[in-house]
């Protein structure tokens, strides 16, 4: 009786709910176990390109090396269905990765919405129809087909590029909940931090990468040394508790990394300065 209540609450859930924001700038599709930036032209907010238009060849690149929260593995979404049917083509084409984000989220009650979002877009997916071309779904009308893989080259017979009315974006996809993921990393941070700072109270000197600490029989002739290591330690947990009260509030904001820990900023914060040091 209780596992039929669990089904069947799990299932009002994915009808109900199928998309949540999972924080970390993240939308995490439950009912198909994918994760998809919350950005929909994030190609241009990082740098990757003027406004985020690309060649099939160099939007496969880019995401095959994308980091994003530390997590890699990123892909183009598929242009076959759920079943495996397909290439889909033509309109209303809704059972595609890409096609069921866009059109199960609208008409929802407390749907998550994308940022950068271009209604006139058109977005690659990583299946190739030829050697020269991929398929790619239009999102006016949801409409999928084939695309040259380098739509902005110039064509021989009209003696220049074929004029596009649409953007050429990309929307990279993960498979599993990416979120989940960058917070039991960031768990992990924060518990290795307060070992190292529980140690440091302890009189034990902490290890900080390869980096060579004093012994106790040191320490305890160096007060400044010692308390040297445990401002760096608290200053860790600050950074890493900050994030992590950010990721429980529901924040879609990227919180402070491992890059952010030790940052000059932060270092120079917690050494005093050269006139008052006592020790090494």
């Amino acid at each position: 009786m209780i596992n039929w209540i669990s089904s069947l609450v799990l299932r009002l859930r994915l009808f109900l709910m199928p998309f949540v924001d999972s924080g970390f700038g993240l939308i995490y599709d439950r009912e198909r176990d994918l994760s998809w930036l919350r950005d929909a032209n994030y190609a241009k907010t990082a740098g990757r390109s003027p406004d985020g238009q690309m060649t099939w060849y160099a939007a496969m690149s880019w995401v095959a090396g994308l980091s994003y929260g530390g997590v890699r593995g990123w892909r183009l979404p598929s242009a076959f269905n759920r079943d495996g049917s397909g290439p889909d083509i033509g309109e209303n084409c809704i059972d595609t990765e890409l096609g069921h984000l866009l059109s199960a989220a609208q008409g929802l009650p407390g749907s998550v919405s994308a940022e950068n979002f271009q209604p006139f877009s058109i977005y690659w997916t990583s299946t190739e129809a030829s050697e020269r071309e991929a398929y790619a779904l239009r999102l006016f009308g949801f409409r999928q087909g084939k695309l040259a893989k380098d739509p902005f080259s110039p064509d021989p017979v009209l003696g220049g590029a074929v004029p596009l009315a649409d953007l050429v974006l990309v929307w990279p996809v993960h498979d599993g909940d990416v979120a989940a993921t960058i917070r039991r990393r960031r768990s992990t941070l924060l518990i290795r931090a307060i070992v190292a700072h529980g140690r440091d109270r302890r009189g034990q000197a902490p290890k900080f990468g390869n980096r060579k600490v004093p012994s106790r029989s040191t320490a305890r002739t160096s007060p400044t040394s010692h308390s040297r290591y445990s401002r760096m330690a608290a200053s860790t947990l600050d950074v890493l508790s900050y994030g992590l009260s950010q990721t429980s509030s529901g924040s879609s904001a990227m919180c402070p990394g491992p890059a952010a820990i030790g940052s000059p900023a932060r270092r120079h914060a917690s050494v005093p300065p050269a006139s008052t040091r006592t020790g090494p």
